[in-house]
């Protein structure tokens, strides 16, 4: 294969890979709908500590770099 011939399919084999993650940089918007629910006091409070803590956790583990450790994981799989 000549040179032209190499670069020319590299060209292509490029700009296919490109198009092929192009989506993957777009950003998107997520919505969230919150749908009230009546509950007793005592059941909001429990709730608002899981939620509190869940929230804190994702917001330490966003900050992290890496990949979470099995104990981490196992934690995620019991929240969830």
């Amino acid at each position: 294969m000549n040179l032209s011939k190499y670069i020319l399919q590299w060209s292509v084999t490029m700009a296919k890979i490109k198009k092929a993650i192009e989506h993957l940089s777009e950003k998107k918007e997520m919505n969230i709908e919150f749908v009230p629910v009546y509950i007793s006091k005592q059941d909001f409070q429990k709730k608002k500590s899981e939620v509190q803590t869940l929230i804190a956790r994702m917001l330490v583990a966003a900050q992290k770099r890496g990949r979470p450790s099995k104990h981490d994981l196992e934690e995620i799989d019991n929240a969830a």
